[in-house]
């Protein structure tokens, strides 16, 4: 249909239990129309360095060079040395930010499953998205419910646009015993009804 596909896989690395996110390059028709954007700031703790890089079509990436170079010079040169570092350099740190987010997602996803809510396990990502408990249907309003009763604080899903209505987004970004106290602190309210 013409339509140039791009695609952003900046988690491609947090993946849990041997999952492999797929590329979209891996379909050999998508080579004629697809790119796909990666990003430093996850796998490798680079967030706020702005840093990442495009695969896929070359007609469809010089095209944005020139883009780019109209709108932007560049980026700092230590910070482009900084991810040469960590794309040539040593990966064990990437599969222990996996296996720390692993961790982390077990202990709010089984913490919350305890209490009732049901959520499913995300196979990849730093994130969580939980349908509402059973008994909501606003995100909005559960989000401030939730933070008013229980001092937790997410992010609605229809914050993200209407198809995120009914959902809310976790963030895997608090050490581990911060998602045990938000756990704690949801099962001290009568917010989930436990059946």
């Amino acid at each position: 249909n013409n339509i140039i596909i791009c695609h952003d896989i900046a988690y491609s690395e947090l993946a849990f239990e041997n999952y492999k996110p797929c590329s979209i390059l891996q379909l050999a028709e998508a080579r004629s129309c697809c790119v796909e954007f990666h990003s430093l700031s996850k796998s490798f703790n680079m967030a706020g360095c702005r840093i990442g890089f495009v695969v896929g079509n070359a007609e469809i990436i010089s095209n944005l060079a020139k883009i780019k170079s109209n709108i932007d010079f560049g980026i700092f040169k230590p910070l482009l040395e900084a991810g040469i570092a960590a794309l040539t350099g040593p990966q064990e740190e990437v599969c222990n930010n996996a296996a720390k987010y692993e961790r982390r997602r077990n202990i709010l996803v089984d913490g919350l499953n305890e209490l009732g809510w049901r959520v499913q396990k995300p196979k990849a990502s730093m994130f969580v998205w939980a349908k509402l408990p059973e008994g909501y249907s606003d995100s909005f309003a559960f989000t401030e419910k939730l933070l008013q009763e229980a001092g937790v604080l997410v992010v609605p899903g229809v914050a993200f646009g209407r198809n995120g209505e009914g959902y809310v987004r976790f963030a895997l970004v608090q050490e581990e015993e911060r998602l045990k106290e938000a756990v704690r602190r949801i099962k001290a309210t009568n917010i989930i009804k436990q059946g």
